[in-house]
């Protein structure tokens, strides 16, 4: 959310364009909130992590691609955030991965007790 809110500083901080910082920070928030709902659900499947993996491994080369195209442009702060979180999220993927079987979890048991 603080990207969000500071995107116009943190762009001429980080020596890229305002809408690419904009788009961080969307996605950011996309990617939290998501995992926040896996966290907190009952059931967590196969395909939930399976599509968190992939989309992780999106993030990172989209955070690769973009340092690539304006590396010469960025300033090192700007060069350092977005390979360090293409860095940091091509890690997340690899032990979601890693770890899938474990992540998934079956419906919640509903006690009928009274």
């Amino acid at each position: 959310m603080l990207v969000l809110l500071l995107h116009p500083f943190l762009a001429d901080w980080y020596g890229i364009p305002e809408n690419i910082v904009r788009m961080m920070g969307i996605t950011n928030l996309v990617y939290g909130s998501y995992s926040h709902f896996l966290t907190k659900r009952c059931e967590c499947s196969l395909k939930a992590i399976v599509f968190l993996v992939f989309a992780n491994l999106i993030w990172t080369l989209i955070c690769f691609f973009l340092w690539f195209i304006l590396g010469e442009k960025m300033t090192t702060l700007g060069q350092i955030v977005v390979l360090g979180e293409g860095i940091y999220v091509g890690v997340l993927a690899c032990l979601e991965w890693f770890w899938r079987s474990s992540l998934v979890r079956s419906p919640c048991e509903i006690s009928t007790q009274s």
